[in-house]
This record gives C-alpha cells, structure tokens and sequence, in this order.
C-alpha cells in the first residue's frame, strides 16, 4: 500500500474518533448553564463588588448593592464588648466567593456562591458553661474572699467581665465550627442600574445565623 493511502486512512480515523468527540461533549454540556460573553459592565462590577464588601466586613457598601437597599442588622455600636467581639471573630471569618460563571435566569443573571464562616452561635451556646469552670477555678486558687466578692457579698464586677471574655475566647477558638453553604444571587436591572438579589441561604450565612 502507498504511503499516502495509508496516511488518507490514518486521517480517516482520527477524523472520526474527533468527531465522536464533539459529539459526546456536546451532549455532555446539554445539562450544562450556559456560560455568557459579553455581559453587561454593570453586572460584573455589582457582584463583584459585593462579593468583596461582604468579604471585607464593609456591610454598608453591601447594603448599597442590594436591590431595595436593606439594613442588614449590624449596629453600629455594641451593646458590650463581648457582642463585639463575638461578631468581628465572625466576620473576619467569613469568605464569599464565586462558584461558577453567570447564567441567564427570567429576570437577569444569576451566579453561584459558596459562603464559609465559623459558627459563632454556637460557640456562644457553651460560654455559660465554660465561664462556671474558669470561675469555680479562680474561687479555688483565690487566696482570700476579697478576691472574689465585693463588699456586697457578690461577684466581683471585674471578676465577672474577666471570666466572661476569657469563656468566650475560649468558646470562639474551641468550640466555634467552620459552616460553609452554597448561595444563588441573583442580579436584575432596575431604575437605570444593576442590583444584587441575595437568597436566603447568603442572608442567614452573613449574618452569623446558621440556615
């Protein structure tokens, strides 16, 4: 056989085995979301922008993104510090992050998330108890009563706050456990600009309430 019919038959079949192969991928993606080019700057730029506001703790930016512009809980000063702290370990805990590209929904885009975060209520559930442990112990090594009671005959104030933030620490960096959730947002176009539509699951998930 001449070299060059042995070379139309290699052709051949690697002509038909790409084809297969086309084939098999294009039924493959059929159950695929269809990846969009060319999306409008306004979409990208809303939910990335929110994405790393919330990553960053910057809630006021990320209320700014949000579709109705909704307070999303967080004050801004606290009750106590113990509160505080329980929430900027929360948050500095936090990552959003994107899981996917865009897709077409009825009224925009839409675009997965994966959000990570420790559980903070959780850890505060066993505060109670670990603070009667650290004080049942301070009431053991005290070397007298005035270390632990006032002239009143109760709990020294000091003493309680102390007990109580060292139960929390104790709490968030032991007890706390990393929750991670995958989200849906949603962007739509209204009044002239691009918002961002978060589900439920990202709402609960950046507000430390486990879903």
């Amino acid at each position: 056989m001449k070299i060059t019919k042995v070379l139309a038959s290699v052709f051949a079949c690697l002509g038909a085995v790409l084809m297969l192969g086309t084939t098999a991928l294009c039924l493959l993606s059929l159950d695929a979301q269809p990846k969009i080019l060319n999306l409008p700057d306004g979409v990208v730029q809303c939910s990335e922008t929110l994405v790393q506001a919330l990553s960053q703790g910057d809630y006021a930016t990320a209320e700014g993104l949000i579709y109705g512009q909704p307070d999303l809980g967080v004050p801004e000063q606290w009750d106590s510090t113990l509160e505080q702290l329980a929430w900027e370990t929360f948050q500095e805990s936090l990552t959003v992050s994107f899981d996917g590209d865009f897709y077409p929904s009825d009224t925009g885009y839409r675009r997965a998330l994966t959000v990570s975060a420790l559980d903070v209520s959780g850890a505060v559930a066993a505060v109670s108890q670990r603070a009667a442990a650290l004080l049942s112990q301070r009431m053991e090594d005290a070397e007298n009563l005035s270390e632990i009671y006032d002239e009143n005959n109760e709990f020294r104030e000091d003493l309680m706050d102390q007990v109580l933030r060292e139960a929390l620490e104790q709490a968030l960096a032991e007890d706390a456990q990393l929750v991670t959730s995958q989200s849906v947002l949603e962007l739509i176009y209204r009044d002239g600009r691009w918002w961002a539509v978060p589900d439920q699951t990202l709402l609960q998930a950046i507000s430390g309430t486990p879903g």
